[in-house]
């Protein structure tokens, strides 16, 4: 794309087109959800599967 195109101003309408309105959400939440850990169990039973599976290749 050449520069007189990249530099080429919007006509009048689109311009001045007014915003929407905006709701009376946030535009943003943060996420405050925490998510769960594993037990000693399910650490143990991943360890084991990973070594498996890495002394198998």
């Amino acid at each position: 794309m050449n520069d007189a195109v990249k530099h080429k101003t919007l006509p009048g309408p689109l311009r001045e087109a007014p915003l929407p309105p905006v709701s009376g959400r946030p535009a943003f939440k943060a996420n405050t959800s925490q998510p769960g850990g594993l037990n000693k169990q399910q650490m143990v039973l991943l360890i084991a599967v990973s070594a498996l599976i890495h002394g198998g290749a």
